[in-house]
């Protein structure tokens, strides 16, 4: 075989390679339209929303109206307290915003807890027993998130951040 039978081959066979290539991008472009809708909803600033029914627990709590700074500060009393109860962990640590002070935008009524197993009976009031109830769970909870959920919701509801 020379040289030019050899080249005259390999340009046969990439033809028909670049023929079956083409094939099988039309069989895709088939099954993504089958299993992609045709329609498709584009949501801006789309949050996963959690709605469930938390069970009972115990969690040891404190409330104060803060801003922003006494947020942290008030986090940091958390863990410092629970560590010299030194409980069981039974959750993570979580806020409650009970409220915005009319007067001023950024002081909040918050209440800060951390889930905690209970073995005995309660004897520290900070220590608060949580009843069954329903709740909603988001990365970013939003005020107009909330006002558009809330109203579908029965039932008591909590609104808390992680």
């Amino acid at each position: 075989m020379d040289s030019e039978a050899i080249k005259d081959r390999f340009q046969q066979k990439i033809a028909e390679l670049n023929e079956k290539a083409l094939e099988y991008m039309d069989v895709i472009e088939e099954m993504k339209n089958y299993i992609e809708p045709k329609k498709t909803t584009n949501r801006v600033n789309a949050y996963d929303v959690l709605r469930g029914v938390r069970k009972p627990f115990h969690a040891f709590c404190l409330r104060k109206t803060v801003d922003e700074a006494g947020l942290e500060s008030l986090i940091e009393q958390l863990h410092k307290h629970v560590n010299e109860i030194n409980p069981v962990l039974a959750g993570k640590c979580f806020s409650i915003f009970h409220s915005v002070e009319e007067s001023d935008f950024y002081q909040y009524d918050v209440e800060v807890c951390q889930p905690i197993l209970m073995e005995r009976e309660i004897t520290d009031s900070r220590i608060i027993c949580f009843e069954e109830t329903n709740y909603i769970s988001t990365l970013a909870i939003m005020t107009a998130l909330v006002l558009l959920i809330v109203p579908y919701m029965t039932g008591p509801i909590h609104m808390v951040i992680v």
